[in-house]
């Protein structure tokens, strides 16, 4: 009873006291019911990160091309400096993880620099360069900056934009987070959705 009369004589206080914690419960059941309520993607999504690298004597860059991924490769000018080797990585929106594919670059021997080929690993693998996966997810690189982001950050300050890249399908997102941190959204390019291993 003392609980309910002291409510009644400090109604206001006891408002002002529930409607932070009642915003932080709301906001959190927005952001976190929308992605366990939706079907996870159904396609691994392909991607490169740039690493530095001085063991690698080739340039690869990768895209995708009627349907396959396609590699770009040109001879380091001088052996043994750094270059920006682009790493081949996928992620699985099913596991929630990200794996790196390796590749095989020893046969290179006698390629002439810019020749587009298909590496033996990728020959049978069909991948859709769509901006958008069949199952309707969609690739946003984050980026660092500022930006409006509606009432909440009237409320609670900031406008601060993470720089995780994520998938995001209406209102579900998510993040792709690589354990090892080596890449930064500013490094990564997207190639596309895998349909076929």
């Amino acid at each position: 009873m003392a609980l309910k009369n002291f409510i009644k004589e400090n109604f206001v206080l006891a408002v002002g006291l529930a409607l932070p914690v009642l915003l932080v419960v709301l906001f959190f059941a927005a952001s976190a019911l929308p992605k366990s309520m939706a079907v996870p993607p159904q396609y691994e999504m392909l991607f490169t990160e740039t690493r530095y690298d001085s063991q690698s004597p080739y340039n690869i860059d990768f895209f995708v091309k009627d349907g396959a991924l396609k590699a770009r490769v040109w001879k380091v000018a001088q052996p043994g400096a750094m270059v920006n080797r682009k790493k081949l990585m996928a992620y699985d929106g099913k596991t929630q993880s990200v794996r790196e594919i390796p590749y095989d670059v020893s046969k290179l021997d006698n390629v002439p620099n810019m020749t587009e080929i298909s590496l033996d690993e990728f020959k049978n693998m069909k991948v859709d360069g769509s901006d958008k996966a069949p199952d309707g997810y969609e690739f946003e690189n984050g980026g660092y900056g500022y930006g409006y982001g509606g009432l909440a950050t009237d409320i609670f300050g900031g406008g601060y934009r993470s720089s995780t890249p994520r998938i995001t399908k209406g209102a579900a997102a998510f993040k792709i987070l690589n354990n090892s941190n080596n890449y930064y959204g500013y490094d990564i390019q997207f190639l596309g959705w895998v349909i076929q291993k």
